[in-house]
């Protein structure tokens, strides 16, 4: 906020940096510790019925070390965490931290190097600042990517530059694609689309995968749906390497600027970022714009018919 009272769009250049800075300490803190508990004891419990959305005694962890080293830098921010919500949500600051303290839960109870900490800052429902901590084997065990506002995304003392797709936008064979296991499922792909879809790869975590997009390694993402805390890095690391970024809401894609539109410091913003989920899809522009015109989600109705239709399945084989 301004001495006036009006809310600023950017925060000033020292705060970013320092934003940045506290993004990838974080990151990097909570990094260690999952790093340091990989392939060993831990406790692994679900939250939800079917058992598909996993958590471990170590996503606590991360959160709260996250947490309270947070705390300690900026004590008028907010904590918005995959893990332990509160009990009464609180108003919401204009700073608000979307943490995902253990990014590819599965892929970690499973052993599966394949996953991250991500630590993003949002002004006003808009990305500032984040980082992202992935296992890497490189000397260090690990990298971190990292990026402001308007001043790009790195990785390694490097400058990441999206590279560019094809002259008309459709994914390149021989390229990897970043895509959900069910695709086919979860969206209508049209024909284009199916005659380019690139090399898809599933890695189970979307922001290490919106870091592979940043740096090049995947051409391009379909991630999600998912929630703020998985896209608040992410989707900042891609478009300041050059990429773009929609998602897709009221039966459209569109893009991704704001977590919370018509943001004011209330309960209610803090409810709307939390309960934010959505799909996305993120890359080079041209990419972006070619997905975005042949992939359209089914909707719940087709996955619940999936569901009940798996359940079925089980029954009958379960009687026999």
């Amino acid at each position: 906020m301004t001495e006036s009272g009006l809310a600023v769009d950017v925060p000033d250049a020292a705060m970013l940096e320092r934003l940045e800075r506290a993004a990838v300490e974080a990151a990097t803190r909570a990094g260690a510790l999952v790093m340091s508990r990989f392939g060993g004891a831990i406790e692994v419990g679900t939250k939800d019925k079917a058992g598909r959305d996993l958590v471990t005694d170590v996503d606590r962890a991360s959160q709260r070390l996250i947490g309270e080293f947070l705390a300690a830098e900026f004590p008028a921010h907010m904590l918005l965490g995959e893990e332990e919500a509160p009990e009464v949500e609180p108003p919401a600051p204009d700073f608000v931290w979307a943490v995902d303290p253990v990014d590819g839960t599965i892929n970690f109870a499973s052993g599966l190097p394949l996953h991250s900490v991500s630590v993003g800052v949002l002004h006003r429902g808009k990305p500032a600042a984040g980082a992202v901590w992935f296992p890497w084997p490189s000397a260090e065990r690990f990298k971190v990517a990292y990026a402001r506002k308007g001043g790009g995304a790195w990785l390694d003392g490097r400058r990441l530059q999206i590279k560019p797709g094809t002259a008309d936008g459709a994914p390149a064979n021989g390229r990897v694609s970043a895509v959900p296991a069910r695709l086919a499922f979860v969206y209508r792909l049209d024909a284009p689309l199916l005659r380019a879809l690139g090399e898809p790869r599933t890695f189970g975590g979307a922001s290490e995968e919106a870091a592979f997009v940043a740096a090049g390694m995947a051409q391009y993402a379909v991630l999600g749906p998912a929630s703020t805390w998985d896209f608040a890095a992410g989707t900042l690391l891609v478009t300041e390497a050059g990429g773009s970024v929609v998602s897709y809401h009221a039966g459209r894609w569109a893009p991704l600027e704001t977590f919370a539109t018509g943001y004011d410091n209330t309960p209610e913003t803090s409810r709307r970022l939390r309960s934010w989920h959505r799909p996305v899809i993120m890359g080079p522009p041209a990419t972006v714009a070619f997905v975005s015109a042949n992939l359209r989600p089914r909707g719940p109705s087709l996955a619940a018919r999936v569901r009940r239709a798996a359940g079925r399945l089980r029954v009958r084989a379960a009687r026999r």
